[in-house]
């Protein structure tokens, strides 16, 4: 029967797809063979192309051999490229790009709040419902509520998207100025706020203070700290010169992250822009400062700050969110199941107790099962005094420890993503090749020296220096002081006083009069053979450029043998090429190689040189 075209078309290019360069362990298809190496396909042809990554893969897997990825240095490149790989790719864009965009949202207003915040002790009989209902009543004066109720009163503040709760903050946004929202009461703690004002963010701003203390200088300190500001002194240096501690002296004032700033500052930093320092400085306890803007982002998300804002969301309580948004898009998929079991025993602890199946499953993320005895010897390691927690209390704990457990299996199985595994085994193999050169080969050449003199001797007509003039060198940017040079040079006893006179001399256009030099310069030098200056004893003179030069061959040197310390570096190099060449010749007598059908003659089709 015959085949139809579709088929011999698809099988056509299977076969195209389906060719592989194998070394060993390792193997690369003709397409991501074209894509890596493209460069040298086009530009070093086809069969070098080949050749060198053959060379490559064997040495890497001699790196293996050797064990080079115990190393410290390889596992901490690895374990770093991991972490930032994880900073800006474990979360799925569709998760982390709208919890981005609602958090830069939410921080163009500041709200002022006033906070009851109570955690229940026990013998706490206080009705909190009732206590809230009276405060929203006018009643009872929340400020009374709090004075009677809550130990640590937090003042009156501005507060941010980010630095509270998030649902707490969600509320606080929907809520009027003068109004209070609704009152929030779990795992003990009893919150609820009153709204007192609402004003425009300036933005992400980062700034720094100068400070000084309000003592009898205080006047003198002030006066001369705007006056240095004023002459045009940046901020940074002003603070490093007459800063009032370490923190403003080493790191100009600097102050990391953004806080709420006072009503004075935030009063005097409105409308103005980088490089604004406050005009009148603010007492805060019992310091003067002046605050400085070094830099202000809108909070308007764009292409270049979404990095930035993302780190901002990763250090703020918007983190637990995101981590509650990833974790219910994997609790909805197909890979994560609860067993019948886990129902049970999340009813309460006692019901936890009496379960006697050790090895019944709970819960499955991908391939990861915990069964009961797996919780159990959790919990017994974690907690103590268990038997008084309610069945709701209990029940959470559970979800909390399922939470944890699914993310760290989510964060674990990331590098085994196909496009992280990619990248992180390109990094390995460079690795092992950095190891090979920088190592490897290094350590087996320098751990003989002996083979090295014996390399020298047998190849010492290699190491030669070339003939050479033992000359001094005068270049003189202005030609009225070329006689006075070289009648000076032509007397050696006169040279150090030469050079003397004109050290550190410039020209009125800001040029060195006259730079020296002088040593071995060799006779096929550009001074000899495109400056035209004769190979010869005695004072000649050329021009380079716009410069004269004088140049006085003192002595003619004839070629000669380097000794073996001159010509250690170079013998070493030359015996690394050679062990490298037997190093790849004894991988290939041990590893096989498999090119097969087809690769070269479609790399050769595609890439013709």
């Amino acid at each position: 029967m015959k085949k139809s075209l579709f088929v011999l078309a698809a099988l056509a290019t299977h076969a195209v797809f389906g060719q592989s360069l194998v070394v060993g362990d390792q193997s690369i298809t003709l397409k991501d063979f074209k894509e890596k190496y493209k460069y040298g396909l086009e530009n070093t042809g086809v069969d070098a192309t080949i050749n060198s990554t053959v060379e490559f893969m064997l040495l890497q897997q001699l790196a293996k051999e050797k064990k080079a990825d115990t190393i410290t240095s390889f596992r901490n490149a690895v374990g770093m490229r991991v972490r930032d790989l994880k900073e800006t790719k474990l979360i799925p864009s569709a998760i982390l790009d709208p919890i981005v965009a609602n958090y830069v949202k939410a921080n163009q207003n500041e709200y002022r709040i006033l906070v009851f915040n109570v955690i229940k002790e026990e013998g706490d009989t206080n009705n909190y419902d009732q206590i809230y209902k009276d405060v929203k009543a006018g009643t009872t004066k929340m400020e009374d509520a709090i004075l009677t109720y809550v130990k640590n009163p937090v003042p009156t503040t501005f507060i941010k998207a980010g630095t509270v709760d998030n649902e707490l903050f969600d509320e606080i946004e929907k809520t009027p100025v003068g109004s209070y929202t609704k009152l929030f009461s779990a795992n003990g703690s009893i919150v609820f706020a009153k709204v007192l004002d609402k004003r425009p963010s300036l933005g992400y701003i980062t700034f720094g203070t100068i400070s000084y203390p309000n003592d009898f200088n205080t006047d003198e300190s002030k006066a001369k700290i705007y006056s240095a500001l004023k002459s045009g002194k940046k901020f940074e240096d002003v603070t490093k010169e007459l800063g009032s501690t370490d923190h403003e002296r080493k790191a100009g004032g600097l102050v990391f992250g953004s806080p709420i700033l006072p009503d004075e500052v935030y009063a005097q930093f409105k409308g103005k822009t980088k490089g604004y320092y406050t005009t009148e400085p603010v007492k805060i306890d019992n310091k003067y400062f002046i605050f400085n803007i070094y830099n202000i982002e809108p909070y308007q998300l764009t292409a270049d700050n979404k990095e930035f804002f993302i780190r901002e969301v990763k250090n703020s309580t918007y983190a637990n969110q995101v981590t509650d948004e990833v974790l219910k898009s994997i609790m909805v998929a197909p890979n994560y199941k609860e067993y019948a079991d886990l129902a049970t025993i999340k009813k309460s602890y006692a019901d936890f107790k009496a379960f006697k199946n050790p090895s019944a499953p709970l819960f499955q993320y991908k391939t990861k099962t915990e069964k009961y005895a797996d919780l159990k010897n959790y919990i017994e390691k974690n907690y103590k005094d268990l038997d008084k927690i309610t069945p709701k209390e209990w029940s959470a704990l559970i979800d909390y420890h399922i939470d944890n457990s699914v993310y760290s299996a989510f964060a674990e199985e990331f590098t085994e993503r196909p496009e992280i595994k990619k990248e992180l085994d390109d990094l390995r193999q460079n690795l092992y090749s950095q190891w090979i050169f920088d190592d490897y080969l290094k350590a087996e050449i320098n751990k003989d020296v002996a083979k090295q003199k014996a390399y020298y001797e047998s190849h010492k007509d290699q190491y030669k220096w070339e003939k050479s003039a033992k000359s001094r060198v005068a270049i003189i940017s202005d030609p009225k002081l070329v006689s006075e040079v070289k009648k000076e040079m032509s007397d050696t006893k006169k040279w150090d006083a030469l050079k003397a006179k004109y050290d550190k001399k410039l020209s009125d256009k800001n040029k060195i009069l006259v730079s020296f030099e002088e040593g071995k310069v060799p006779a096929t030098a550009e001074v000899f053979t495109e400056y035209k200056v004769p190979y010869e004893k005695g004072i000649h003179q050329t021009k380079v450029k716009d410069r004269d030069v004088i140049v006085a061959v003192d002595e003619l040197l004839p070629e000669e043998t380097m000794t073996f310390e001159e010509a250690q570096d170079s013998v070493k190099d030359a015996m690394t090429e050679q062990f490298l060449k037997d190093t790849i010749a004894n991988q290939k007598k041990k590893i096989k190689v498999d090119i097969q059908p087809g690769f070269v003659e479609d790399l050769k089709k595609t890439f013709k040189k």
